[in-house]
């Protein structure tokens, strides 16, 4: 079984895939981020510093599942600026990926955030904001005729 294939995040390799205390872990590498400077759009810089990351996404086999990869800072040669390198598939400073939450928005749509809270094993208050930011997002991309 291919892992990749499952998730199908272009910008994320799983490397290997392991449980741990109920959760599926599934270790995997950045790949085709964006690595020029934000600004001042050089294109040359080079890697600072290594952030370990742990981010939620939808479950797998009925389990927490998590990506676990390492989030590359790097440091610009022309202006001496740090940034991180830039990815579609999680927004900055979540530990969600875009897909777990709106995996979340559409169970809330059918239950209780409660019920969501609950099964999913977070708090009220993350499910009703997850709910109503990607509630704000749909309704943005929705045209009014």
């Amino acid at each position: 079984m291919d892992v990749n294939k499952i998730l199908k995040i272009r910008q994320f390799k799983a490397i290997d895939l392991e449980e741990e205390n109920g959760e599926v872990l599934i270790i995997g590498e950045l790949q085709e981020t964006e690595k020029s400077c934000p600004y001042c759009k050089s294109l040359i810089v080079k890697p600072h510093q290594y952030h370990p990351k742990r981010l939620r996404t939808v479950p797998f086999n009925g389990k927490p599942t998590y990506l676990v990869f390492s989030h590359t800072a790097y440091l610009c040669n022309a202006c001496g600026r740090r940034f991180l390198e830039r990815t579609e598939f999680f927004e900055k400073q979540r530990v969600y990926t875009i897909a777990y939450e709106e995996y979340l928005w559409k169970m809330a749509k059918k239950q209780d955030i409660e019920n969501v809270a609950k099964s999913e094993g977070l708090c009220w208050d993350t499910v009703n904001d997850i709910f109503l930011k990607v509630r704000r997002k749909a309704e943005k991309t929705v045209k009014p005729e």
